[in-house]
């Protein structure tokens, strides 16, 4: 039974810290806001077409209408997933604060400890709709596992489509939804039933697309994909690169661009060769010169280049770099393979940290330790109790702390504003497995 006091308490408290958050910082700008703002044809549709429709209502006051939403959702959000927890695990006042706690913190680390300081949910960004709905989404696809309820269900596989085309990284929660009821399925050992999700997913990946180059279309006039995905993903390949690679690229073109780039890099020392040489320094160094990699060296040379071929159209440009990349990342991935997994594996450890806590060296080792000790007693929890319904939350933190992190780290650099969203699921888990825990030692005792 819902507990209405409950809810309306929370919602209160919650509703005074954020629109708190709006009255003291106001509307808060990043570098990626413009490009939200403009509907760049960079950016996922998702975010870009929620803006629009406020700066439609009202081009003076759109972006701060657009924040005042986003402030609303995310109280909602966080009194709707804490309500949930607190009903399906039957917590009393304390602990019940414990876990609003934990919902709340990213809110509150990422502006204390993120090299940007923004605040999340009044920032003109992403993540300020992705945050509330991911709680919401881990909340619907636990109930699903608990109760194979198919609103639940495919209620979870809608959200994290929504989810996907706010903004790509997010994509992995289409994953992390399969993986979650694969695995349930596993265990419970209905393994004619998988091929369902695995379908649903497929349909769920080709709707994605779908929708994505309708919204190009509607704007942009050209029925495709969001670009500048293989940029980035060249950028980090690029990172890992030695020079002699260009002997083995058989397209003259390919190559030529390859040792325009390759050289730009190399006299601004954005190579792993100007890195420390443990692989942390390696992986951090990336973190810090991948933006001035991509835009300064890889954009800006994909621009010189197409400019002097006499492609001037900003838009076609775009499609020519997209092109280019994925070619030259095909040609020069194999050589460079040894170098650059290593780094991609790091920059997804480096991820998951975020997840949790702070890179520092204590809080590093601290973090994986938390982690590794989360997997065992997950697999524990389950081997003697295969419906637990605290591990089953832990697996979903688990998947999506892996899944964000490591599809992150393939295109960009793992910033603590993208890694906030295993955060709440991760330490409600560990405070619900605790509790169990305690509760059969004093039995014991």
């Amino acid at each position: 039974m819902k507990d209405r006091k409950r809810f309306l308490v929370l919602l209160i408290v919650s509703g005074v810290f954020f629109l708190g958050l709006l009255a003291i910082f106001g509307v808060q700008l990043n570098n990626d806001s413009e490009q939200y703002i403009s509907m760049h044809i960079h950016r996922d549709p998702g975010y870009c077409f929620f803006l629009w429709i406020f700066q439609s209502i009202s081009s003076k006051y759109g972006l701060f209408l657009a924040v005042l939403i986003q402030t609303l959702l995310t109280a909602w959000c966080t009194t709707d997933f804490t309500d949930y927890v607190a009903e399906t695990f039957g917590l009393k006042m304390f602990s019940t604060g414990v876990i609003f706690a934990a919902t709340l913190m990213p809110h509150i680390i990422t502006p204390l400890f993120s090299a940007t300081h923004l605040v999340i949910s009044v920032g003109i960004l992403s993540e300020a709709l992705c945050l509330p709905l991911f709680l919401v989404f881990i909340k619907e696809l636990h109930k699903a596992c608990l109760t194979g309820d198919k609103k639940a269900t495919y209620g979870s596989l809608v959200l994290s489509l929504i989810l996907s085309l706010i903004r790509a990284q997010i994509t992995a929660a289409i994953l992390i939804w399969l993986f979650t009821l694969v695995l349930r399925l596993v265990v419970t050992k209905q393994y004619k039933r998988i091929l369902i999700p695995v379908i649903a997913v497929c349909l769920c990946f080709g709707m994605r697309t779908l929708i994505t180059k309708t919204y190009h279309y509607s704007f942009h006039g050209y029925f495709v994909n969001t670009t500048y995905g293989p940029v980035n993903i060249l950028t980090n390949v690029l990172y890992a690169a030695d020079r002699e690679q260009g002997t083995e690229i058989q397209d003259d073109k390919i190559r030529e661009l390859f040792y325009m780039l390759y050289d730009s890099m190399d006299e601004e020392q954005y190579n792993y060769k100007y890195a420390g040489k443990s692989l942390s320094a390696r992986a951090e160094y990336l973190e810090k010169v991948h933006d001035s990699l991509k835009f300064d060296v890889c954009e800006a040379g994909f621009k010189k280049y197409l400019l002097e071929q006499g492609v001037d159209d900003y838009t076609l440009q775009n499609f020519a770099a997209d092109k280019y990349a994925s070619a030259m990342t095909k040609e020069i991935f194999g050589g460079c393979f040894g170098k650059w997994l290593p780094v991609y594996l790091m920059l997804g450890i480096r991820g998951a940290i975020r997840n949790v806590a702070v890179v520092h060296p204590l809080l590093s080792v601290y973090a994986l330790t938390a982690g590794v000790l989360a997997v065992i007693m997950t697999w524990i929890f389950i081997k003697k109790d295969r419906d637990c319904k605290e591990a089953w939350l832990m697996v979903i933190a688990l998947l999506t702390i892996a899944g964000i992190s490591f599809s992150t780290a393939l295109t960009i650099m793992c910033l603590s504003r993208y890694m906030v969203y295993g955060f709440a699921g991760f330490y409600t888990s560990v405070y619900l497995m605790l509790i169990v825990m305690i509760k059969k030692y004093k039995k014991k005792v």
